[in-house]
This record gives structure tokens, sequence and C-alpha cells, in this order.
């Protein structure tokens, strides 16, 4: 494949899937440093236009070359406005919910039931009850104005959800980053 050619629908639809689970995956996450090692040349300057530099080359046989290309924190920096630097600043959670509280979140945005999700995690229904009751409090302590208006507890469920669907970053684990003075 010499090059992508983003007018056929299916080759456009599978590289913006991969652009989008790529993004999925790292949202979220304190990144030092990615890495990526390509050969086509045109893959090379493609992402060296998304911010990415070259680290090394390495002439293959067949007239071929490797090469790795890395981008630091510290680099990204520097072009905070490049597709692939923007990874290294994701937004921060607006909640800050707990490890037991993402867990339940993620089982409910796969559509798993509370009681599934309650043998999953080895608690009881109660304790998944308790935990929602919290995910609520958290929420209406951070932001009132999102729960503010619904009363019953599937529309509140519902409205958490469609949220966290357009904020990933919540499912995370982040950390702040700690300056040395």
């Amino acid at each position: 494949m010499d090059a992508i050619n983003l007018a056929e629908p299916d080759v456009a639809n599978f590289y913006r899937t991969s652009n989008e689970g790529f993004r999925f995956f790292v949202f979220g996450y304190s990144l030092r440093a990615m890495w990526m090692e390509v050969f086509p040349p045109h893959h090379i300057e493609e992402l060296k236009q998304q911010g990415m530099l070259i680290d090394r080359q390495l002439p293959l046989a067949g007239g071929r070359t490797a090469t790795l290309l890395r981008l630091t924190r510290e680099e990204a920096l520097a072009n905070p406005y490049a597709r692939f630097c923007t990874y290294f600043f994701p937004p921060k959670p607006h909640f800050a919910f707990s490890f037991g509280e993402q867990r339940l979140l993620e089982y409910a945005l796969l559509g798993v039931s509370d009681q599934a999700t309650a043998e999953e995690l080895h608690l009881s229904e109660d304790a998944i009850k308790k935990r929602w009751r919290s995910i609520y409090a958290r929420i209406e302590t951070a932001d009132t104005k999102l729960l503010s208006d619904i009363t019953s507890a599937a529309g509140r469920r519902r409205s958490v959800l469609h949220y966290l669907r357009g904020h990933l970053e919540e499912l995370r684990p982040y950390r702040e980053r700690r300056t040395s003075q």
C-alpha cells in the first residue's frame, strides 16, 4: 500500500476508526513518550506532520528503510496543537471517581446489568446500589446541573452514561503530576 486513499469509504472508515481507537486507549493516561516503527515513506511524512520526530533510520534489504519515530512529553510541549502532541495533555477528570466506581461505570457502559456486575465484582446488589448513590453524590457535588432536572433512577443513570460516552477521561487512571521544588 503506497498511499492511503481516503476517497474510498472503507479505507476512510478504517483509518478514522483506528485513529479513534488509539485515542480511546490512551485518553486519560499520563504518557511520557510514544514510539512508532514504520516502513513506507508516506507514513513517515504523515506521522511527522502529526508531531512525531525521527529518532533513527535503518536501511533494510531491498532498498527499504525502517524508521523509528518518537515523541516525548517535553517535545509535545513545543507543538501542543499537533495531533499526537494532544495525547500527552488529556483533560483532567471532572468527578475523580474511585476505582470501584470506575469499574461499575465501565460495566454499565457495556450494558451489563447490576446483578451480573455484582456477581462479576463479587459484591452484593446492595453494595452496587450504594456505589450508584456514591456516583450520583459525587456528580452532584462537582456539577449541580448535570442531574438537577432528573428525578427517576433510570433517567439519572442514562444521563450519567450519556455524559461518560463523551468524556472517557473520567474512566481512566489519572494522576496529577507532582512538580519537584
